[in-house]
């Protein structure tokens, strides 16, 4: 019996029995998977891993103890105490002790998060999540930190199962999105898409263990791709998304460069929808590199503190980052849709 048939609310007890109508209708046996099992076998081991899942959660939850220490101590976050990995949890030491096996027959079960004691996935893991999301490779995954949910949402080939709430405007930008960076002619340009991509995520799950995974994914996997990919020269191509400005159009003084020529190229592109989602200063039309030089990561904060404020521009928010280049850096303003 499928659940599509079946006019909700309705119950199936423990026996395989429900109520259709004036009717009583025994379930005898049931697809999961793709194989077929008695409904006594499938109802065992339903009630099993339902179990199993909230074990999972128990585990997540006597493990995270978040401290205002913690999140305002920058060292404090480089540190971490547990692995995830795609099949188990670790707690990293001389020993690497075992902490739980991971065991679902359907979910990858989650437990990284940025929280104190901080649980990191593993560079497998990572990878493996990089690939559902940008090579359409399927995973299935649930946390044990946020609420659970039947059905999942997909970023990619990534199904999630846990709840969260979405437009359909996210959901349509997000596979617009990624349509761009599979279609992107240069690894340049796709890895400066993926940083955007993993940027709006993260702002959409802002709070959200989900979120802290665009956050991994950025810090561990995005930025060194980025990062090895401006190592050398070569042509960026200029994607219908990303517009290239010179480095001299970066001027010396801060608040002069956002009021007189940032924010007006930003407000130029935000007339009607956002037009363009990258700003690259230091590439110049034909898509040769040529960096900018004295710009701290200090001015490069300061950019995107000021331009937030003088924009303006509601539902949009600005982020900026130096991509190091040679004895320079390429300036990367992103603008973000947060509706």
């Amino acid at each position: 019996v499928s659940s599509k048939l079946l006019p909700p609310p309705f119950r199936i007890n423990t026996r395989g029995k429900i109520i259709l109508g004036r009717e009583e209708i025994t379930i005898i046996d049931v697809i999961v998977f793709r194989k077929s099992m008695k409904f006594s076998k499938f109802y065992d081991l339903f009630i099993t891993k339902k179990e199993e899942l909230e074990e999972y959660r128990k585990l997540f939850h006597s493990i995270i103890s978040p401290s205002e220490l913690f999140s305002y101590d920058s060292d404090l976050k480089k540190n971490y105490k547990y692995k995830d990995e795609l099949d188990k949890l670790i707690e990293v030491g001389t020993k690497n002790n075992l902490v739980c096996k991971k065991d679902h027959p359907r979910f990858t079960v989650c437990f990284f998060t940025e929280s104190h004691p901080k649980i990191v996935p593993s560079p497998s893991f990572i990878n493996r999540l990089h690939q559902a999301i940008f090579l359409n490779t399927s995973l299935e995954i649930w946390h044990a930190g946020d609420d659970t949910s039947d059905i999942p949402f997909s970023i990619g080939g990534l199904d999630i199962y846990n709840a969260y709430s979405f437009s359909n405007g996210t959901n349509e930008f997000s596979e617009v999105f990624l349509n761009l960076i599979q279609d992107a002619a240069s690894n340049k340009t796709r890895a400066l898409l993926k940083l955007y991509f993993c940027k709006y995520w993260h702002e959409k799950m802002e709070h959200t263990n989900l979120g802290d995974l665009f956050s991994f994914l950025i810090n561990e996997y995005i930025i060194p791709d980025l990062n090895h990919e401006f190592k050398n020269d070569g042509i960026c191509d200029k994607e219908g998304t990303i517009d290239f400005k010179s480095a001299d159009s970066v001027l010396s003084k801060t608040s002069t460069f956002v009021s007189e020529t940032l924010v007006p190229t930003i407000k130029k592109y935000c007339v009607d929808g956002i037009q363009r989602h990258c700003i690259i200063y230091g590439i110049e039309d034909n898509g040769n590199i040529k960096p900018i030089y004295n710009l701290k990561n200090d001015r490069v904060t300061d950019i995107e503190k000021i331009t937030n404020e003088k924009l303006g521009v509601e539902g949009v928010k600005v982020f900026a980052y130096p991509i190091p280049y040679k004895e320079g850096i390429i300036l990367c303003v992103m603008i973000m849709p947060l509706n």
